[in-house]
């Protein structure tokens, strides 16, 4: 729960890396508090579009609440292992890009300091890389 707390505190904070453990526990989260969402929607049926179909109106609509938040820990998520935040547009290639993003979300992250800060996980003391 920290680290789900820790990406809401930087809402739309495009900048810095963010730690595998953090995307993923995000991740989670944002299943488990979009669940209520869809069991009211289909609970209350709600009211569908011009051929019958349900709109999952509070679903979308939370979804729409963490647009921001959710691209922001994407994109400081690919800045840990070195890439630009330009690559999350391969996630809109059908089939190739969701996978090489999956692909660089479970990466390693990059040691030390790049060009988006210093390493979020912090090394314990006296502990050396050896590299």
């Amino acid at each position: 729960m920290t680290d789900f707390l820790n990406a809401v505190k930087k809402y739309a904070v495009f900048t810095g890396r963010a730690r595998r453990h953090e995307l993923w526990m995000f991740q989670l989260f944002y299943c488990i508090l979009s669940l209520p969402f869809m069991l009211i929607d289909v609970l209350l049926l709600t009211p569908g579009n011009s051929q019958g179909t349900p709109v999952p109106l509070l679903t979308s609509l939370f979804s729409l609440s963490m647009l921001l938040l959710s691209l922001g820990v994407n994109l400081r998520r690919l800045h840990d292992v070195g890439r630009s935040g330009w690559w999350f547009f391969l996630a809109f290639i059908p089939l190739v890009g969701p996978i090489a993003i999956l692909i660089f979300h479970v990466a390693d992250r990059q040691l030390g300091r790049n060009k988006w800060g210093d390493s979020p996980k912090q090394m314990p003391y006296g502990s050396n890389l050896m590299h």
